[in-house]
Protein backbone atom coordinates (compact mmCIF):
# COMPACT_ATOMS: atom_id res chain seq x y z
CA UNK A 1 0.00 0.00 0.00
CA UNK A 2 1.35 3.50 -1.10
CA UNK A 3 1.08 5.90 1.24
CA UNK A 4 2.04 9.93 -0.09
CA UNK A 5 3.20 12.47 2.28
CA UNK A 6 4.12 16.19 1.64
CA UNK A 7 7.57 17.47 1.43
CA UNK A 8 9.07 20.61 1.03
CA UNK A 9 10.69 20.95 -2.50
CA UNK A 10 13.80 23.74 -3.32
CA UNK A 11 12.76 24.58 -6.61
CA UNK A 12 15.69 24.89 -7.97
CA UNK A 13 16.45 20.87 -7.33
CA UNK A 14 13.90 19.69 -9.63
CA UNK A 15 14.91 19.40 -13.47
CA UNK A 16 12.61 19.02 -16.74
CA UNK A 17 13.22 17.29 -19.66
CA UNK A 18 11.11 17.46 -22.65
CA UNK A 19 8.73 20.14 -24.06
CA UNK A 20 9.45 22.96 -21.56
CA UNK A 21 6.16 25.30 -22.49
CA UNK A 22 4.83 23.05 -19.80
CA UNK A 23 6.65 24.39 -17.16
CA UNK A 24 7.87 27.91 -16.30
CA UNK A 25 9.44 27.71 -12.42
CA UNK A 26 11.95 24.33 -12.80
CA UNK A 27 15.32 24.34 -14.28
CA UNK A 28 14.59 23.03 -17.88
CA UNK A 29 17.34 21.14 -19.96
CA UNK A 30 18.41 19.71 -23.36
CA UNK A 31 17.96 16.26 -24.00
CA UNK A 32 21.21 16.98 -25.26
CA UNK A 33 22.45 18.83 -22.31
CA UNK A 34 25.44 17.90 -20.02
CA UNK A 35 23.71 19.38 -17.58
CA UNK A 36 24.87 17.32 -14.01
CA UNK A 37 22.23 15.88 -12.63
CA UNK A 38 23.94 15.24 -9.08
CA UNK A 39 22.88 18.85 -8.41
CA UNK A 40 18.81 17.56 -8.37
CA UNK A 41 16.90 15.24 -6.28
CA UNK A 42 13.76 15.21 -8.67
CA UNK A 43 13.22 15.28 -12.30
CA UNK A 44 10.59 15.21 -14.35
CA UNK A 45 10.81 13.67 -18.05
CA UNK A 46 8.04 14.24 -20.85
CA UNK A 47 9.49 11.57 -23.51
CA UNK A 48 6.52 12.88 -25.79
CA UNK A 49 8.03 16.52 -25.81
CA UNK A 50 11.24 14.80 -27.39
CA UNK A 51 9.84 15.47 -31.36
CA UNK A 52 10.70 19.27 -30.65
CA UNK A 53 14.50 18.32 -30.28
CA UNK A 54 14.81 16.19 -33.11
CA UNK A 55 17.27 17.65 -35.64
CA UNK A 56 16.12 20.78 -38.27
CA UNK A 57 16.32 18.14 -41.09
CA UNK A 58 13.16 16.27 -39.56
CA UNK A 59 9.69 17.39 -40.31
CA UNK A 60 8.71 14.59 -37.80
CA UNK A 61 9.13 11.23 -36.37
CA UNK A 62 7.91 9.93 -39.45
CA UNK A 63 10.16 8.00 -42.13
CA UNK A 64 13.58 9.51 -40.94
CA UNK A 65 16.58 8.57 -42.76
CA UNK A 66 18.19 5.24 -41.86
CA UNK A 67 21.61 6.73 -40.33
CA UNK A 68 19.97 9.98 -39.15
CA UNK A 69 17.83 7.03 -37.38
CA UNK A 70 20.39 5.20 -35.62
CA UNK A 71 22.23 8.33 -34.52
CA UNK A 72 18.73 9.24 -33.09
CA UNK A 73 18.23 6.39 -31.39
CA UNK A 74 21.68 6.24 -29.86
CA UNK A 75 21.55 9.55 -28.08
CA UNK A 76 17.82 7.98 -26.49
CA UNK A 77 19.34 5.24 -25.38
CA UNK A 78 22.50 7.18 -24.04
CA UNK A 79 19.99 9.83 -21.95
CA UNK A 80 18.17 7.10 -20.52
CA UNK A 81 21.24 5.00 -19.30
CA UNK A 82 22.26 7.95 -18.24
CA UNK A 83 19.02 8.79 -16.20
CA UNK A 84 18.60 5.15 -15.06
CA UNK A 85 22.10 5.54 -13.20
CA UNK A 86 21.04 8.74 -11.46
CA UNK A 87 18.41 7.33 -10.26
CA UNK A 88 20.16 4.01 -8.76
CA UNK A 89 22.12 6.56 -7.06
CA UNK A 90 19.05 7.84 -4.81
CA UNK A 91 16.84 10.15 -7.59
CA UNK A 92 13.79 10.41 -7.90
CA UNK A 93 12.71 10.40 -11.75
CA UNK A 94 8.96 11.44 -12.69
CA UNK A 95 7.82 10.11 -15.94
CA UNK A 96 4.62 11.73 -17.71
CA UNK A 97 3.08 9.12 -19.80
CA UNK A 98 1.18 10.73 -22.52
CA UNK A 99 1.01 9.38 -26.44
CA UNK A 100 4.08 7.42 -27.02
CA UNK A 101 6.64 8.95 -28.11
CA UNK A 102 7.75 6.71 -31.62
CA UNK A 103 10.93 7.86 -34.15
CA UNK A 104 10.31 5.83 -37.49
CA UNK A 105 13.24 4.96 -39.79
CA UNK A 106 12.87 5.37 -43.65
CA UNK A 107 13.15 0.98 -43.17
CA UNK A 108 13.61 -1.10 -40.24
CA UNK A 109 11.78 -1.62 -36.86
CA UNK A 110 10.31 1.37 -35.17
CA UNK A 111 12.34 2.45 -31.37
CA UNK A 112 9.70 3.30 -28.60
CA UNK A 113 10.84 5.86 -25.93
CA UNK A 114 9.04 3.23 -23.49
CA UNK A 115 11.04 0.25 -24.34
CA UNK A 116 14.18 1.85 -22.93
CA UNK A 117 16.18 0.98 -19.62
CA UNK A 118 14.07 3.06 -17.92
CA UNK A 119 10.72 1.63 -18.47
CA UNK A 120 11.75 -2.01 -19.35
CA UNK A 121 10.13 -3.99 -16.63
CA UNK A 122 6.53 -2.23 -17.62
CA UNK A 123 3.93 -3.56 -19.95
CA UNK A 124 1.91 -0.34 -21.61
CA UNK A 125 -1.34 -0.88 -23.13
CA UNK A 126 -2.90 1.76 -25.14
CA UNK A 127 -6.33 2.89 -23.31
CA UNK A 128 -8.03 6.55 -22.67
CA UNK A 129 -10.18 7.97 -20.96
CA UNK A 130 -10.62 10.29 -17.87
CA UNK A 131 -12.50 9.21 -14.74
CA UNK A 132 -9.28 8.09 -12.12
CA UNK A 133 -9.21 7.56 -8.53
CA UNK A 134 -6.66 7.47 -6.10
CA UNK A 135 -5.41 3.97 -4.67
CA UNK A 136 -6.13 4.72 -0.94
CA UNK A 137 -6.93 7.71 1.84
CA UNK A 138 -3.82 8.95 2.28
CA UNK A 139 -3.48 9.89 -1.45
CA UNK A 140 -7.42 10.63 -1.39
CA UNK A 141 -6.08 13.48 1.68
CA UNK A 142 -3.02 14.53 -0.63
CA UNK A 143 -2.79 17.21 -3.41
CA UNK A 144 -3.15 14.77 -5.94
CA UNK A 145 -7.62 14.85 -4.98
CA UNK A 146 -7.56 18.20 -6.92
CA UNK A 147 -6.37 17.20 -9.77
CA UNK A 148 -8.04 13.81 -10.18
CA UNK A 149 -10.56 15.68 -12.98
CA UNK A 150 -8.37 16.98 -14.89
CA UNK A 151 -6.07 14.07 -15.85
CA UNK A 152 -6.52 12.28 -18.79
CA UNK A 153 -4.87 9.24 -19.32
CA UNK A 154 -3.07 7.49 -22.17
CA UNK A 155 -1.88 3.72 -20.77
CA UNK A 156 -2.85 1.03 -18.71
CA UNK A 157 0.22 -0.43 -16.77
CA UNK A 158 1.40 -4.05 -15.43
CA UNK A 159 4.57 -4.91 -13.59
CA UNK A 160 4.78 -6.75 -10.43
CA UNK A 161 6.97 -4.45 -9.44
CA UNK A 162 4.55 -1.44 -8.98
CA UNK A 163 3.08 0.18 -6.56
CA UNK A 164 -0.06 1.76 -7.46
CA UNK A 165 -0.74 5.57 -7.08
CA UNK A 166 -4.06 6.05 -9.27
CA UNK A 167 -6.13 3.24 -10.79
CA UNK A 168 -9.11 3.71 -13.41
CA UNK A 169 -12.54 4.15 -11.91
CA UNK A 170 -15.03 1.74 -13.03
CA UNK A 171 -18.41 1.40 -12.79
CA UNK A 172 -18.24 -2.29 -11.38
CA UNK A 173 -15.93 -4.17 -9.48
CA UNK A 174 -13.25 -6.25 -10.92
CA UNK A 175 -9.32 -6.31 -11.93
CA UNK A 176 -7.90 -2.72 -10.99
CA UNK A 177 -6.12 -1.11 -14.04
CA UNK A 178 -3.12 0.85 -12.75
CA UNK A 179 -2.70 4.21 -14.38
CA UNK A 180 -0.01 5.81 -12.40
CA UNK A 181 2.65 4.31 -9.62
CA UNK A 182 6.05 4.18 -8.45
CA UNK A 183 9.08 1.47 -8.84
CA UNK A 184 11.91 1.29 -6.26
CA UNK A 185 15.22 1.69 -8.15
CA UNK A 186 18.18 0.89 -6.72
CA UNK A 187 18.47 3.61 -3.50
CA UNK A 188 15.95 6.21 -5.75
CA UNK A 189 12.36 6.02 -7.95
CA UNK A 190 10.65 6.17 -10.65
CA UNK A 191 7.52 8.30 -11.03
CA UNK A 192 5.22 7.51 -13.81
CA UNK A 193 2.27 9.79 -14.25
CA UNK A 194 -0.40 10.82 -16.32
CA UNK A 195 -0.99 14.19 -17.87
CA UNK A 196 -3.74 16.80 -17.53
CA UNK A 197 -5.25 18.80 -20.34
CA UNK A 198 -5.21 22.19 -19.22
CA UNK A 199 -3.06 25.78 -19.85
CA UNK A 200 0.84 26.45 -18.36
CA UNK A 201 -0.12 27.27 -15.38
CA UNK A 202 -2.06 24.70 -14.36
CA UNK A 203 0.40 22.56 -15.28
CA UNK A 204 3.04 23.86 -13.19
CA UNK A 205 0.67 23.29 -10.27
CA UNK A 206 0.27 19.87 -10.93
CA UNK A 207 4.04 18.77 -11.23
CA UNK A 208 4.56 20.70 -7.82
CA UNK A 209 2.38 18.53 -6.66
CA UNK A 210 3.96 15.73 -7.75
CA UNK A 211 7.17 16.61 -6.72
CA UNK A 212 6.06 17.70 -3.22
CA UNK A 213 4.65 13.74 -2.79
CA UNK A 214 6.91 11.43 -0.70
CA UNK A 215 6.10 7.67 -2.20
CA UNK A 216 6.71 5.04 0.64
CA UNK A 217 5.38 1.38 1.40
CA UNK A 218 3.59 0.79 4.42
CA UNK A 219 4.13 -3.24 5.63
CA UNK A 220 1.82 -4.29 8.23
CA UNK A 221 2.93 -7.17 9.43
CA UNK A 222 1.24 -9.73 12.69
CA UNK A 223 3.95 -10.66 14.95
CA UNK A 224 3.59 -14.63 15.74
CA UNK A 225 3.12 -15.58 19.46
CA UNK A 226 5.86 -16.61 21.10
CA UNK A 227 4.98 -20.73 21.44
CA UNK A 228 5.33 -20.40 17.73
CA UNK A 229 8.97 -20.80 18.05
CA UNK A 230 8.63 -24.78 19.72
CA UNK A 231 7.57 -25.73 16.24
CA UNK A 232 9.73 -26.28 12.48
CA UNK A 233 7.39 -26.15 9.16
CA UNK A 234 9.14 -28.56 7.51
CA UNK A 235 10.30 -25.99 4.92
CA UNK A 236 11.07 -24.05 7.35
CA UNK A 237 13.81 -26.93 8.50
CA UNK A 238 15.11 -27.35 4.67
CA UNK A 239 15.79 -23.72 5.33
CA UNK A 240 17.41 -23.34 8.34
CA UNK A 241 19.67 -26.19 7.58
CA UNK A 242 21.14 -24.36 4.40
CA UNK A 243 21.82 -21.76 6.56
CA UNK A 244 23.33 -23.36 8.75
CA UNK A 245 25.57 -24.59 5.64
CA UNK A 246 26.24 -21.16 4.06
CA UNK A 247 27.58 -20.50 7.72
CA UNK A 248 29.54 -23.36 8.05
CA UNK A 249 31.03 -22.31 4.33
CA UNK A 250 31.40 -18.80 5.14
CA UNK A 251 33.41 -19.89 8.20
CA UNK A 252 35.69 -22.02 6.20
CA UNK A 253 36.51 -19.55 3.79
CA UNK A 254 36.82 -16.79 6.36
CA UNK A 255 39.23 -19.27 8.08
CA UNK A 256 41.17 -20.34 4.39
CA UNK A 257 41.78 -16.33 3.95
CA UNK A 258 43.14 -16.11 7.63
CA UNK A 259 46.09 -18.73 6.68
CA UNK A 260 46.38 -17.01 3.36
CA UNK A 261 46.57 -13.68 4.54
CA UNK A 262 49.33 -15.44 7.06
CA UNK A 263 51.14 -16.93 4.20
CA UNK A 264 51.13 -13.48 2.17
CA UNK A 265 52.88 -11.68 5.34
CA UNK A 266 55.05 -13.95 6.33
CA UNK A 267 56.81 -14.06 2.38
CA UNK A 268 56.77 -10.24 2.60
CA UNK A 269 58.90 -10.29 5.96
CA UNK A 270 61.48 -12.95 3.31
CA UNK A 271 61.15 -10.38 1.40
CA UNK A 272 62.00 -7.38 3.82
CA UNK A 273 64.65 -9.43 5.31
CA UNK A 274 66.04 -10.50 1.79
CA UNK A 275 66.41 -6.83 0.56
CA UNK A 276 67.70 -5.14 3.87
CA UNK A 277 70.84 -7.67 3.29
CA UNK A 278 73.99 -6.58 1.60
CA UNK A 279 74.23 -7.59 -1.57
CA UNK A 280 77.49 -10.69 -1.90
CA UNK A 281 80.54 -10.18 -3.91
CA UNK A 282 80.86 -11.68 -6.84
CA UNK A 283 84.72 -12.01 -6.57
CA UNK A 284 83.85 -14.37 -3.70
CA UNK A 285 82.12 -16.51 -5.18
CA UNK A 286 85.11 -16.59 -8.44
CA UNK A 287 87.27 -17.57 -5.66
CA UNK A 288 84.99 -20.45 -4.19
CA UNK A 289 84.39 -18.33 -1.03
CA UNK A 290 81.04 -18.20 -1.46
CA UNK A 291 77.95 -20.24 -0.46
Amino acid sequence: MSNANILEIDGNRVLFFGCGQHFTTFRKAALSSNINLSEFSRIFLYPTGFHTELPTEVANCNQIPNQLFTRIVTNLQKFQDRLNEWVLRGGHLFIVIDRPLEVRPTAGTDYQFNQGALCEFIKFSHSEGRLVEACNDALNESCLRSWLNDIRYFAILQSDELHPILNVSRSRHGHAEIISGWMQRGQGKIILLPPIEGPVATWAAYLNCWASLSMTENKTTLDAPEWTAEYVLPQEAVQLANLQNVRTQIANFRQSETQLLDGIEQDRALKTLFFASPPPRLENYERGEGD
